[in-house]
């Protein structure tokens, strides 16, 4: 990926947000984050008119958002970040996950996933290992 420097800095604020979110509260819906050419950081969100969105439902609008988004504001990577259950490449149990899937202007997609397990309320962070992710966005 190109703007190498840029996605480091989207994917660690993504992360940190994320974490902060299961460590308080035990969950996270789906949010997304923008960077733009000046390395300034953009929340991005929707409501869809309920306290407790489906997630599925609210990443497809966060989707949907960033599309305009990364039009009004020169955004050159953005992320979507969403809880999954996933069956890492260094394991055979499925596991809950971090996913961080980012596109940039470039036309490039990769999600980031970060297993963890939540072991009495503290929550432990496995191996973090990336798959080539779907453009949706640009």
């Amino acid at each position: 990926m190109k703007n190498k420097l840029e996605e480091d800095i989207i994917i660690e604020k993504s992360f940190y947000q994320a974490k902060n979110l299961l460590e308080e509260f035990g969950e996270f819906y789906p949010f997304a984050m923008g960077i733009d050419k000046k390395k300034q950081i953009f929340n991005i969100n929707t409501f869809s008119g309920t306290e407790k969105p489906n997630p599925l439902s609210h990443k497809e609008e966060l989707i949907e958002a960033l599309n305009v988004s990364i039009k009004d504001n020169e955004l050159i990577a953005v992320t979507v970040v969403v809880n999954v259950m996933i069956v890492p490449p260094y394991d055979e149990v499925k596991l809950s996950a971090i996913e961080i899937e980012i596109n940039n202007s470039f036309k490039d997609s990769v999600n980031y996933y970060i297993p963890y397990e939540d072991k009495e309320g503290s929550i432990e962070y496995y191996e973090l290992f990336k798959l080539e992710g779907t453009l949706r966005i640009w």
